[in-house]
């Protein structure tokens, strides 16, 4: 859930990065086509990086500094009621209220571009068509609507289809030759998933004017008199419905469009300017890829930083010292055979409140760090935080009893590493006062 949360964040600031770049640079050059692919390139880029340099595997927030304070912690009472509390409650709550406003919004989103296409379709079906010989559909509809067009299909008002206007035929067939339907649903489909980032919708509206910009562009290169085709845009421009998804004929600001059919051709430099994005993208990657292995850095460091201690391993043949290096971290840590239910199962059950403690009203929070050998042998155990001597006896006791765990291993040889376990030792009484620490 945390890596899907890390990742859709990642794709939100690649989309924010690179579309800066985008409008500030190159929105207003006439080079429509290179625009058109440079933003669906900015898109395609974004979801791809952060899979290639994030791997949520190496997304692992049991290791680093926080390793004791994320590991739950055992309360043992002396009725030996198994109680388990996560310190990371808080936070997990607040990832599934996240995740479940994400997901509201997802399927939201989903069923209104359901919602859409299931409405073109139906006004399709409604109307009258009539197949051309280059595979498109002319579909002439009892309404008045704004002409417009999706996948192979044109649709116009009965009215628009009598008159035989040829300028709105010229721009809806642009439409469909240069495949903008399918622009329009990737860019949709995107913010199914990024509803929230609100530079994706600018980015989808910026793709709806290239696309009339093409459009308007494909007519003029037939010959037709500008003027004639700007009159016929702000004839249409009012009074008639329209659909946010499909390809219309007056869909895209007025202004905006007369102005670039009236604006002189840029200069060369644009194409330069837009190959500036791939610096841009080249730092992104190397940020991303920095974040990605940051748990690996930090795992090499402490490598760097580990200290040769003398180990008293207990075997068969007697007591033996193993000097060898101790790892904070590393990467693959140890595991209890079961996995962390298991190994909080294991104290719960092994854990005795001791009578000694309980006579005294005694209680509090024993931390104890150990060493978990390359065999998965349970070594130097010792209290780093201390409540009193006999609670902290008894979880040394129990520590020292665990069976052999999973050895955890660095640069896939097995190693030694140092392990810190919480154990919570509480008095349900509330007439009894504590006078350990707590």
């Amino acid at each position: 859930m945390i890596q899907g949360i890390v990742y859709l964040l990642q794709v939100t600031c690649c989309i924010a990065l690179l579309y800066s770049f985008y409008r500030l640079f190159m929105r207003h050059e006439t080079y429509n086509q290179f625009n058109r692919i440079l933003l669906l390139s900015i898109l395609a880029i974004s979801w791809i990086l952060p899979l290639l340099k994030f791997s949520p595997m190496n997304f692992d927030i049991s290791q680093g500094s926080t390793l004791v304070s994320l590991i739950p912690e055992v309360i043992i009472t002396p009725q030996k009621i198994p109680q388990l509390q996560d310190a990371t409650s808080g936070r997990a709550i607040w990832i599934i209220i996240v995740s479940i406003l994400y997901l509201a919004g997802v399927c939201w989103n989903l069923g209104l571009l359901g919602w859409k296409i299931a409405g073109i379709y139906k006004i399709i079906r409604r109307g009258t068509p009539h197949q051309l010989s280059d595979g498109t559909c002319i579909v002439a509809v009892n309404k008045d609507i704004a002409p417009f067009s999706w996948m192979h299909y044109i649709v116009v008002s009965k009215q628009d289809y009598e008159s035989k206007n040829e300028l709105i035929l010229l721009h809806e067939q642009a439409h469909i030759k240069k495949g903008h339907t399918w622009d329009m649903l990737f860019v949709e489909l995107s913010l199914i998933l990024q509803w929230f980032n609100p530079t994706l919708w600018l980015l989808k509206e910026d793709m709806q004017d290239i696309h009339e910009y093409q459009a308007d562009k494909a007519v003029l290169h037939q010959g037709i008199d500008a003027k004639k085709y700007q009159l016929l845009l702000i004839k249409k421009a009012v009074g008639t419905d329209r659909y946010s998804i499909a390809n219309s004929f007056n869909h895209s600001s007025l202004k905006k469009r007369i102005t670039m059919m009236l604006k002189q051709k840029s200069s060369s430099w644009a194409y330069l300017k837009g190959l500036f994005v791939l610096p841009l993208v080249a730092i992104i990657a190397l940020v991303m890829s920095c974040s990605g292995k940051s748990n690996q850095n930090n795992t090499d460091l402490t490598a760097k930083d580990t200290t040769n201690t003398v180990s008293m391993v207990k075997n068969d043949s007697g007591i033996t010292a193993d000097k060898e290096a101790v790892f904070e971290v590393c990467e693959q840590m140890p595991e209890f055979k079961g996995g962390m239910k298991s190994l909080m199962s294991y104290l719960t059950n092994n854990v005795k409140y001791p009578k000694e403690a309980l006579d005294k009203s005694i209680q509090g929070r024993v931390v104890v760090q150990f060493i978990v050998n390359k065999d998965g042998t349970i070594v130097n155990p010792k209290v780093v935080r201390s409540v009193d001597p006999y609670l902290d006896k008894e979880a040394i006791r129990v520590v020292m009893a665990m069976p052999k765990w999973k050895p955890g291993t660095q640069r896939g040889e097995p190693c030694n590493v140092k392990y810190t376990i919480p154990i919570m030792f509480r008095l349900t009484d509330s007439g009894n006062k504590a006078k350990g620490n707590s």
